[in-house]
């Protein structure tokens, strides 16, 4: 006689769908010139760089990850658009704060008309 112990149940969780990844021959060089460059502008501010060469810099920069961000889709990896924006507004925050304190120092020294 058979057993009455029923059979188990087994239940698969479906996989995540995955975008398929860029197949552009220049995405992947994109991609690591504006990495480079974002790495490169990090690197310099944590060494120190003047007010002077930080916006030649800062534009150099933004080049770089403007031109990636506008030929390159990022969809397929979560979060990355957001990442690379908000990386960049913080360099270009810091560009206007920087002028901003430049400003209140010097005025308490010279009269400043326009910087």
């Amino acid at each position: 006689m058979p057993s009455a112990t029923p059979s188990p149940v087994y239940t698969c969780t479906p996989l995540p769908t995955i975008t398929p990844t860029p197949s552009d021959i220049t995405y992947l060089p994109d991609a690591k010139d504006a990495v480079d460059a974002l790495m490169a502008l990090s690197s310099v501010v944590k060494v120190g760089i003047s007010y002077r060469d930080y916006p030649a810099r800062l534009a150099d920069t933004k080049i770089k990850v403007d031109k990636f961000l506008r030929d390159h889709p990022t969809d397929y990896i979560p979060g990355l658009r957001s990442q690379i924006e908000s990386a960049m507004l913080t360099y270009e925050d810091t560009r206007v704060s920087t002028k901003s304190n430049v400003r209140k120092i010097l005025s308490n020294y010279l009269p400043v008309t326009s910087m």
